[in-house]
Formats: C-alpha cells, structure tokens, sequence
C-alpha cells in the first residue's frame, strides 16, 4: 500500500459555527457538587491497566479489579473522597500515584483507596474544572490535562494553563486525549483538531481540523491518532500519513486505540473492536463475538480488556481470539441517592419519538445526543424547550438505529444516560 503524506485544509463553515456558539456543548457543565448519577458502573469511560490491577472509569466510581482473583472494589466521591463519580480520564505517575481526570470538579490523585489531593476551579487558578477527558504524566510527573476551553500544565504543585480553541471563530473545545511524541511534542487530540505543545505554546499540526478522539503512541514512537469517522493519522517527526477509505480500509471511527506487544493496532468504536494493519491497510472486525459495542480498551501481555457503554467489562483473548464478559462484582461501593434515579425517558428502545420526563422541582436546560464517537448527532438549549413542562418529546425519526449517549443539564445537575434507537 502507498503511504501518502498529506496536508489537510478544511474550510469551516461560519454560518454553523455560530449556530454551535448559540449551543454551548454538554461539556460545559455548571460546576454543581451536590448531585450526579452515581450508581451506573455498566458505562465505562476510560481504563488503565496497570500488572494484576485493572482500573476502571465508570460514571458511577472508580472501580479496582484484580484480574487474577476478580474480586472489584468502587471508589466515590462519598467513600474516598474523589473530586466527581464521573471518571473520564486516567493515568499514573512514577509515584504510583492515580490521576484521576473527572467529569466535573477538576482531578485527584488517588492512592491506597485514598484521593490524596483535588485540582480544581476552587484551589487553583484554572480557567475550567468541566469534563476533564484527556489526562497524561510524562517522565517528570508533570501532569497535562485538558478541561473545556483550555490545557492545564501542573507540575509540583504549581499550575499552568493555556487556552485552547480556534482563536480565529473562539471557539471552545474539548482537549479529548494527550500523548507525547519522542521529540518531546505533547500531542492533544481534541473536538476541533490536532495540536501540538511546544515551547509554551499551542500549534495546530497540518491545519488537521477535524474531531479528534484518540492519540497512542505506538512500540517504534510513531504517535496514532483516531478521529470520529474520518479514519486515521499517523504523526511522526512532523509527517503526517493520513489513513481512509482511498488507500486503505481504515475510514472508521476510533474512540480509543491501543498497541500490544507485537505493535498491532487495536481499535474501539461504536461498532465494536477492530485490528488494523498497516502494511496492506486491512482491517478485522472481531466484535461479532461480543454482545456490546466498544468504548474503550487497555492492553496487557496476553488480553485486551473492553470498556463498553451497556454491559461493562470483556476480555478478549489475544491467543485465542475469543471474548469473556466480567462480571465486576463489587465488594465495597457506596451507593448515593440521585435525582437522576428520578430522570425517565421513554420508551426503551425509542422509535421516532423520545419522552423526556424530569421532576416537577427541576427545570430542563439543554439536551444532546451524541454518536459513541462523539460526534454531536442533536441539541436542543433551553429557548426552544418547552417550559413549565417537566416532559419534553423529541423527534428522532430521522436516526439510524444503534446506541447513543443522551446528555441532560438541568436545574439540579447534569444527566448522562444510555439512549438505544431501534
């Protein structure tokens, strides 16, 4: 397969910037401490694997699992002090220190069932503490993490944060996953584009302005980067080889992408789990054997482990091709009274029409629906809902069937939930 070297320019329309302007996104969330769903552990958000533990984020805990006894443990903001049940993002430092990225309220580091310390809008002067997604430590355990609207450095206690958008339109966007290149680049793949941080400053790399969902480096250095349906980059020494449907069959989403100890690629994605080679640019579909699509994936010596959005946890054997489901059994979680218990949709599955039902003590504010690449499919804000309703239908006839994330804010909080359209 010919390799091409590409440079990509995308003209953005300003008329739909502006209408998105109007629609501020589900991440830009009111920083409201009191309430959040904590009881879904099924949706899984990120992972880490690190020997015989397997890390888990979850929107409703951070979960500890021993993959030789498979005994879990769950850990809150109730019983260990995290900043938010909502876990988006995780990576460790020389320490042995969690850094936990959060759904709201900044980050903690976490160690021996404890989070030690929270960054946050509070106790720091960070431009955002809202859905902290992308998170990474580098070899001097300086900690690069990206809030809405902005990149935050923090090493020994001091931080430093940079804005991050399209400074020509302003606008704001989420910093999604962060990688480092061999060269010392630390590399954000972000909702509007590819960037890199150097010399103080942020760079837009290639004029790469699509949605960009996953960055990984690979055995060799070459960095990896996903995007939401427009296939795949490959980022090294400044070159950037760009994979689709016109010289390879890689033109898929990728949430999250991983490499095991022959470099293979592994892909997930609303579709499920995918292997990509590069030499001759094939992709195999595995997710046939597995009841739900993939979000996300972490790799060790011999498994894959699968963090879906419906049914958890799976293994996938690496000798034998061949997927297990686990079961995390959870034997200390703390379990919170949510007002989001009391946030119904229906029917189950939905057809043409959602029902939206709040209580009557809370007001609806915006709504989205996003694809499982991220990809916004549908917002509604507050000025064309209709008030002093507290149930809101929406049309979703013109929807393909599949798994969505339906994203609430409201007057009391926010709301993430499963939406299935059949």
């Amino acid at each position: 397969m010919k390799n091409s070297v590409i440079s990509i320019s995308v003209i953005i329309n300003k008329s739909l910037l502006i209408i998105w302007l109007l629609f501020i996104p589900v991440m830009l969330f009111s920083q409201i401490n009191n309430w959040e769903n904590t009881t879904n552990t099924n949706m899984v958000s990120s992972l880490y694997s690190d020997a015989d533990t397997l890390w888990v984020g979850t929107f409703g805990g951070l979960i500890k699992y021993n993959k030789k006894t498979g005994e879990s443990s769950c850990y809150t903001r109730t019983n260990s002090g995290l900043p938010s049940n909502g876990i988006t993002g995780l990576a460790k430092d020389s320490k042995n220190n969690l850094w936990v990225a959060c759904q709201y309220n900044g980050i903690g580091s976490f160690k021996n069932g404890v989070c030690t310390a929270i960054y946050n809008c509070k106790n720091t002067n960070m431009f955002s503490d809202q859905w902290t997604e992308g998170i990474y430590v580098d070899q001097n355990d300086s900690v690069f993490f990206g809030p809405e609207g902005s990149f935050n450095i923090l090493y020994n206690n001091h931080l430093k944060w940079i804005p991050a958008g399209n400074w020509v339109e302003s606008i704001p966007q989420m910093v999604k996953d962060i990688a480092q290149a061999p060269n010392g680049d630390i590399v954000l793949a972000t909702s509007y584009g590819l960037y890199k941080y150097r010399d103080a400053k942020l760079t837009l790399i290639n004029n790469i302005t699509i949605q960009c969902n996953t960055v990984e480096r690979d055995n060799y250095g070459n960095l990896w980067i996903g995007t939401a349906g427009e296939g795949m980059y490959k980022y090294n020494n400044g070159l950037i080889t760009h994979y689709d449907s016109t010289n390879s069959e890689s033109k898929i989403g990728a949430g999250s992408i991983a490499f095991d100890k022959n470099n293979e690629m592994w892909i997930a994605n609303g579709r499920g789990l995918f292997n990509f080679k590069e030499s001759g640019g094939s992709v195999t579909y595995f997710s046939s054997l597995m009841t739900s699509s993939a979000f996300k994936i972490a790799i060790d010596d011999n498994s894959i482990w699968i963090g879906t959005l419906q049914s958890s946890l799976y293994r996938f054997d690496l000798n034998t091709k061949q997927f297990e489901k686990i079961e995390l059994t959870i034997i200390n979680s703390t379990k919170s009274i949510s007002i989001a218990d009391e946030i119904k949709t229906y029917p189950t599955p939905a057809h043409n029409i959602l029902n939206i039902q709040i209580p009557n003590d809370c007001n609806l504010k915006h709504v989205e629906i996003c694809d499982l690449t991220g990809k916004l499919m549908y917002v509604i804000s507050q000025n064309f809902l209709i008030q002093n309703n507290n149930i809101q239908t929406i049309d979703i006839s013109s929807f393909t069937k599949g798994l969505y994330l339906l994203n609430l804010t409201t007057s009391k909080g926010i709301y993430t939930k499963k939406l299935i359209i059949k």
